[in-house]
Formats: structure tokens, C-alpha cells, sequence
């Protein structure tokens, strides 16, 4: 996904994230204790927390700064900020964008 997403992105994502959620109230109805662990910000986190139908749940946000994130990244053979993501951006959406709900 790209900032700005395009309507397609969106659309994508959404689709993921109700599946991701389908498939968490799957689990947690057949008696297993559900761990979903994704990057969800801005309103998709209120949106997905929402489409969880099985209870309790809990929501945990891990903010690390964003030079601890960046310290990392430089550390991995991979890089997971592509296609116009920035360390900072995606630090500002999360803190700036996404609901503060859950711990």
C-alpha cells in the first residue's frame, strides 16, 4: 500500500482486514485464543476492532519512536518501507491518524 491510498488500495485492504476478522471469530468460535497481529492505522483500526464479533477483545498498539523503527530498518536484509512509505509518515499516521483505543 501506498500513502494516499488509491481507491483500489482501499478496497484491498478493507478485504483484508474483514477477512483477517472472519478468520479470527473462526478461530476464537472453534475455542482457540485469537493473537491478529497486523499494521492497522486511521480509522481501519476502529473498522476492524468493530468487525470482531467474538469477546473479549483486547487491542494493543505498539508505537516505537520513529528513530527506534529506523535504527531497525536499517538492520534487516528486507525493507518494509517501499513505494513511498517513510519511517516518518507512517510514525505521523499512526500518531496523528489512527484512533487512540486499546493499550
Amino acid at each position: 500500500m501506498r500513502p494516499g491510498l488509491w481507491s483500489e488500495d482501499h478496497s484491498q485492504l478493507r478485504l483484508r482486514y474483514r477477512l483477517a476478522a472472519q478468520a479470527s471469530d473462526a478461530y476464537a468460535e472453534a475455542g482457540f485464543t485469537v493473537v491478529v497481529q497486523d499494521v492497522i492505522v486511521g480509522n481501519f483500526l476502529t473498522d476492524f476492532v468493530q468487525a470482531l464479533h467474538h469477546q473479549p477483545v483486547f487491542v494493543v498498539v505498539l508505537t516505537p519512536s520513529a528513530d527506534a523503527v529506523q535504527r531497525r530498518e536499517a538492520q534487516r536484509p528486507k525493507k518494509g518501507y517501499v513505494d513511498g512509505w517513510t519511517v516518518p509518515e507512517l510514525d505521523r499516521v499512526l500518531r496523528t491518524q489512527t484512533p487512540p483505543i486499546g493499550l
